[in-house]
């Protein structure tokens, strides 16, 4: 198999393919049958394409796609940074089979190259470079755990934000603006009320109150250059707080 190796890795120095006189004088030490045998070899396991041309039938090493699909994922998770991309978007960019993608992707998670985490924000997996520290917006800081979110607490405490905000408002009545909270205010009571017992950072509450924006649970308004926050859907709170 030394002549296999020896010829193929030959072939992947030649990028425009080479022809069997070509192949002959830089082996002179391999007879031409040998040649011929080892490139059918080759060709058996498809690592070698032929191409025909006017100078005659050339053997070309073919690219190993996988790495260059690896390199290419790499390079998009890259763009994305601490904040990760989905694999929509990873498709979209790389135009990769989505069963390929899958596997790739796999692959690159288990050499330790790539992290797949859940976000916060909309549950979807999203995939960083490994070495990175994934950026908060998407971990959820307190609420992420073993790349997990954390789905109880997470819903949790909404249920407890939208009581509080609903002492001040009815979703069915138009809101008297100045009783509305800001988001610094609704914080403070939901420290004052000692109901959870983890210590969450206001950046970290920021992302909870952005995670109810996106399910259409409240609303922000601007208001004397400040923003308050309202509840327009309150069927959620119906939820039990364990």
């Amino acid at each position: 198999m030394k002549n296999q190796e020896e010829l193929f890795k030959y072939l992947e120095e030649v990028s425009d393919g080479a022809n069997e006189d070509m192949i002959t004088k830089n082996f002179p030490e391999i007879k031409k049958i040998d040649i011929a045998s080892t490139l059918n070899e080759l060709l058996s396991a498809n690592k070698i394409e032929v191409s025909v041309t006017l100078g005659g039938v050339f053997y070309k090493a073919k690219r190993d796609m996988k790495n260059d699909y690896e390199a290419m994922i790499l390079n998009i998770l890259k763009e994305g940074g601490s904040e990760g991309v989905w694999i929509k978007d990873i498709k979209n960019k790389s135009n990769i089979p989505h069963a390929l993608l899958l596997k790739i992707l796999k692959g690159l998670e288990v050499s330790n190259k790539i992290k797949g985490l859940k976000s916060i924000k909309n549950n979807r997996k999203m995939y960083v470079l490994y070495d990175l520290m994934p950026d908060e917006k998407m971990t959820g800081g307190i609420f992420f755990e073993n790349n997990e979110v954390d789905i109880d607490l997470v819903e949790k405490l909404m249920v407890v934000i939208l009581k509080i905000i609903s002492k001040e408002n009815d979703s069915h009545y138009l809101p008297n603006f100045g009783e509305l909270f800001t988001v610094t205010e609704i914080l403070t009571k939901l420290k004052n009320s000692n109901i959870l017992s983890v210590n969450i950072s206001e950046e970290d509450f920021s992302t909870i109150i952005d995670v109810m924006e996106y399910d259409n649970l409240i609303e922000k308004i601007n208001y004397n250059e400040k923003i308050v926050i309202r509840v327009i859907n309150s069927n959620f709170i119906s939820r039990e707080v364990k």
